[in-house]
């Protein structure tokens, strides 16, 4: 029996038909399947990038806290000096200790000492001291800041202030070293106004000298705006210069016994 060409042929062309569709339909249930998982490829994306961000935070926070570890011996000692130029409480007695150890060791004659445990508060009087006969000193210029002075604390509220009034004489040498000495000190003092002027018109050598200082104490207080890098330039900076001001003990000072 023979085949014509023609049944041959249409043969074939079901054959080729068929395969196409079943091409056709393997293709389009592939693509059902496929589809949700590559349109979800881009935010997998994001959020595998939002993880190795994290990751990358973490790691920082945890190498800090290894070289904050190394050096916590440090700091702590650091942070103990901050304390002594910016305490915790008001310390009164030991800032009005500070101001007439000063004095003593400058020569001048305390007159008159009265302090004010926070604005508005009256003026209270402290012990006034006997300084020693004043010597011959070198004349140490007008009184400026020192080289590498830290700033003046700022004081956020009224009630972390301690307000002084001080009215000393000598000569004006002794005044010099009264300024820079109290500048200079551990316990940090700014001042307020400065007044200075011959003490007797017999001698016009020697001064009185009147200022109102202002002393800072700083309650502790969390704060989570506030920060500074414990291991830059500027904390570095401030150490050093409180470690080169002198700290003075709370100590009673004799009070001075007026003449009969």
């Amino acid at each position: 029996m023979r085949l014509s060409k023609t049944n041959v042929s249409l043969k074939g062309s079901k054959d080729m038909v068929v395969a196409a569709l079943l091409f056709v339909m393997s293709a389009a249930l592939l693509g059902l399947v496929a589809y949700p998982s590559f349109s979800s490829l881009s935010s997998l994306k994001a959020e595998a990038d939002s993880h190795n961000q994290e990751l990358d935070s973490l790691t920082a926070r945890r190498e800090n806290l290894e070289a904050l570890s190394n050096i916590s011996a440090t700091l702590d000692d650091d942070l103990n000096l901050v304390k002594k130029a910016v305490p915790d409480s008001n310390e009164i007695p030991a800032l009005l200790s500070q101001v007439q150890q000063i004095a003593l060791e400058s020569g001048v004659s305390i007159k008159t000492l009265q302090y004010s445990g926070s604005a508005g508060s009256s003026l209270q009087a402290a012990p006034e001291v006997q300084s020693p006969p004043a010597s011959a000193e070198e004349d140490l210029g007008a009184p400026s800041p020192s080289e590498g002075a830290l700033p003046s604390p700022k004081s956020p509220t009224s009630s972390s202030k301690i307000l002084v009034q001080v009215n000393v004489s000598g000569s004006y040498q002794q005044m010099v070293l009264f300024l820079k000495t109290l500048e200079s000190a551990r316990r940090l003092l700014s001042f307020e106004s400065l007044r200075l002027a011959s003490d007797s018109k017999e001698d016009i050598s020697h001064m009185a000298l009147s200022t109102n200082l202002t002393g800072y104490y700083s309650p502790s207080v969390s704060s989570p705006n506030q920060s500074m890098d414990l291991k830059g330039a500027l904390f570095k900076n401030i150490i050093e210069t409180l470690r080169s001001y002198k700290e003075y003990e709370n100590k009673e000072i004799p009070a001075e016994v007026p003449s009969p």
